[in-house]
C-alpha cells in the first residue's frame, strides 16, 4: 500500500524517522575525543546546553524542559560531568532549593576537542550537504521541524555568578 498521505514528503519524513532512530541507538555511546572519559551524545547534548547558555544562568529545571527530558535524568547527567570535572553545581546564595551548573575549564578543553572532531565528521560534510540550501529554506524547515519537536521555551535568570556558591561534594 502508497502512503499518499505523506504526499511528496515521503522520501524526507522517512529519512527523520531513519535519523531519528539511529540517534536514538547511537545516543549512549561515548562521544568524548580522547576517549578517556565517557561522555555519551546525549551527556554532551546537556553539556552543550549548559555552555551555549551558561551567562544566562539557567536553572537545571529549565535545562531539562528545554532538552526534553526529566529533572532526574539531568540531575543523574550533571552529576557524572560534575563527577568528570567538566561541571560545577551551584546555589544561589541565600537559595539552597535550586541549582545552577556551570562549564569547567577541564569542560571547555574537552569540548574544543570534541567539536573539532565532529566538524571533521558527520557535521562539516553535514554542512557542505546544506550550503546549497538558501537561509530563508532552512528558516521554514527549522519551523516545520520545531512543529514536530514541540519544544519548550522559557525565561532564564540573567543574574550575576558572582552571587553562586559551590556545592560541596558528598561523601
Amino acid at each position: 500500500m502508497k502512503l499518499v498521505w505523506m504526499g511528496g514528503y515521503r522520501k524526507l519524513t522517512e529519512k527523520l524517522i531513519q535519523y531519528g532512530n539511529s540517534y536514538a541507538k547511537a545516543s549512549g555511546r561515548p562521544v568524548t575525543p580522547d576517549g578517556t572519559d565517557s561522555v555519551t551524545a546525549t551527556e554532551m547534548q546537556v553539556f552543550e546546553h549548559i555552555l551555549e547558555n551558561e551567562e544566562k544562568k539557567t536553572k537545571m529545571a529549565l535545562i531539562a524542559q528545554r532538552i526534553g527530558i526529566s529533572t532526574s535524568r539531568l540531575t543523574k547527567v550533571a552529576n557524572k560531568l560534575a563527577a568528570m570535572g567538566y561541571l560545577e553545581k551551584c546555589h544561589k546564595i541565600g537559595n539552597r532549593k535550586e541549582v545552577y551548573v556551570f562549564v569547567t575549564e577541564k569542560g571547555l578543553q574537552m569540548y574544543k576537542e570534541y567539536t573539532r572532531k565532529m566538524l571533521e565528521y558527520p557535521y562539516g560534510p553535514f554542512f557542505k550537504a546544506l550550503s546549497d540550501i538558501p537561509g530563508e529554506n532552512i528558516e521554514s524547515f527549522i519551523r516545520a521541524l520545531d512543529i514536530l519537536i514541540e519544544s519548550a521555551d522559557g525565561e532564564c535568570d540573567s543574574d550575576n555568578k558572582e552571587e553562586f556558591i559551590p556545592i560541596k561534594k558528598q561523601r
